[in-house]
């Protein structure tokens, strides 16, 4: 795991602080919680909602996600630093796109190809979250667009914001549920789940679905004595030398010819290298010249 990894999984787990866990299907409430109160925000100036706001003291939707950021990954942005405060209008998409477009020019934000008005991705049905689940990581922030009745209306406007969670879950600020973790079938407000734009941290990959190893090859070239070639360049049929038993070595190993080892170039030892010469589309003259002895030292095993 690398360290973005480490860092998203921080704030997931701060996200568990500040959130609703949502149990069986989003029916369920475990465990609510909408008080977090290692919040800084008001040491940068301005108002925070969820440490000075009465009531629920819990986020709208965008700085529940721009919150998540700040206090759980750590990102010291100073938009993000000033939209973890009161919401102070212009819609929640709007206010995103202005913290989110700068963030993709400076490269601490990318947005994820394949994913528009024209080509969203819903979550209104099981169906759907699984096949979510194989296009969006946690961490991911979530432009959702209100949708007509059918749910295909490709000039719907953003109206809310969350977080891919992970696990077919999102971290929202909802009406009906306050600030949560749950089902991505229950985004709130009833807008189809038409997710129509995604920001995703540059760099970000996802901890199911790690990098593949490369695969590092554990074929090796022949490890004995490379023959010396004589003056003249090759070997011939006749030849008794030293080198002649390297060179029978080496053709023993690449192609796994029984020849004797012993120094003589005889017919045995042509026979095996005019048979290694047609194998390797080489000329076929069972002579053991340069040629030859370069495709040997190549071949791996």
């Amino acid at each position: 795991m690398n360290d973005v990894d480490k860092k998203m999984r921080k704030m997931i787990a701060w996200c568990d602080k500040v959130g609703v866990k949502w149990k069986d299907g989003g029916t369920k409430k475990v465990a609510p919680v909408y008080k977090y109160n290692n919040h800084n925000c008001t040491k940068n100036g301005g108002y925070c909602h969820f440490c000075k706001r009465s009531r629920k003291k819990a986020f709208f939707c965008n700085s529940a996600v721009i919150a998540a950021y700040v206090h759980g990954y750590g990102i010291k942005d100073e938009n993000f630093l000033k939209d973890c405060l009161l919401w102070k209008g212009g819609g929640c998409g709007g206010q995103m796109r202005r913290d989110f477009n700068p963030a993709v020019k400076k490269g601490t934000f990318e947005v994820v190809k394949g994913i528009s008005k024209s080509k969203p991705v819903f979550t209104r049905t099981a169906a759907e979250v699984k096949k979510a689940e194989k296009i969006l990581m946690p961490g991911d922030v979530l432009m959702i667009a209100r949708s007509s009745k059918n749910g295909d209306d490709p000039k719907a406007s953003i109206c809310h914001t969350a977080m891919w969670y992970g696990n077919g879950l999102i971290f929202e600020a909802a009406g009906d549920a306050g600030t949560c973790i749950r089902t991505a079938k229950k985004i709130d407000r009833g807008q189809n789940r038409r997710i129509v734009k995604v920001y995703r941290k540059t760099g970000q990959s996802d901890p199911k679905k790690p990098e593949p190893k490369k695969k590092t090859s554990t074929k090796k070239t022949y490890q004995g004595t490379i023959p010396d070639l004589p003056k003249r360049g090759y070997f011939k049929l006749g030849d008794r030398m030293k080198n002649v038993k390297y060179v029978q070595k080496m053709l023993n190993w690449c192609e796994g010819y029984d020849l004797a080892v012993d120094g003589y170039y005889g017919p045995k030892t042509r026979a095996a290298v005019k048979d290694f010469q047609k194998k390797h589309k080489l000329k076929v003259d069972g002579c053991f010249g340069r040629k030859t002895l370069a495709k040997a030292k190549s071949i791996k095993k």
